[in-house]
């Protein structure tokens, strides 16, 4: 899905709870805006509020949703980042939006 992250609560087990608007989803149907456990040591995928991602999400055992960065989620226009993180990006939507399986959002 591509989504921005609007809200950011960090947790003191080093994880976090994003709220994200999606603007586009493939694969699922999702609502306009879901809240994602992310974050922990290993592969943790850290959000940052305002920042648009391309994220492969899945629920964990409690049915939440959640992610790692180890299952390819990319970044767009971070100005931390290489300018090649954001071309990737920009890649992925153009490969979701020819191959991929458009899911409703809402």
């Amino acid at each position: 899905m591509r989504a921005t992250a609007v809200k950011v609560e960090d947790r003191l087990d080093k994880t976090q709870i994003a709220t994200l608007k999606i603007s586009n989803a493939w694969k699922r149907n999702v609502d306009s805006e879901i809240k994602v456990i992310a974050g922990g040591e290993i592969c943790g995928h850290f959000f940052a509020e305002n920042q648009e991602y391309i994220l492969y999400i899945y629920k964990d055992e409690q049915e939440n949703y959640t992610t790692r960065n180890c299952v390819g989620n990319k970044f767009f226009n971070n100005p931390e980042l290489p300018a090649n993180f954001s071309r990737k990006a920009k890649n992925d939507v153009i490969w979701l939006n020819k191959r991929g399986r458009k899911g409703k959002i809402g």
